[in-house]
């Protein structure tokens, strides 16, 4: 049976998230067309709502499909992508570790 949509914009219907290295992880919920941003460029897309410990957002296939195709630096921490018409640069955060790239 389909769920109803809350006020906020989410859903409340179970999702399994397969994630790297094979794990699932339960999502409790959808956030619906929900605004984000990543240096001075805004997205909009459906969140999964996941208990994370250590991030606040994580893209998946969906979105990397949807910019594609792209160009990462692992090295220099940054993803060139294809974004109204043009292609810019998101960077990460150089950690000092320099091993954990965050968007």
């Amino acid at each position: 049976m389909p769920t109803s949509q809350e006020r906020d914009g989410s859903s409340r219907l179970c999702l399994t998230i397969h994630v790297a290295g094979g794990s699932i992880l339960i999502s409790q919920g959808v956030l619906h067309a929900a605004s984000w941003s990543v240096d001075k460029y805004t997205f909009i897309s459906d969140l999964r709502i996941l208990q994370l410990k250590h991030y606040d957002l994580i893209i998946g296939m969906d979105w990397l499909e949807q910019y594609s195709p792209m160009q990462v630096h692992w090295q220099y921490k940054w993803v060139e992508i294809p974004y109204q018409g043009i292609k810019v640069r998101l960077h990460g955060l150089m950690h000092q570790d320099d091993t954990t790239l965050v968007l």
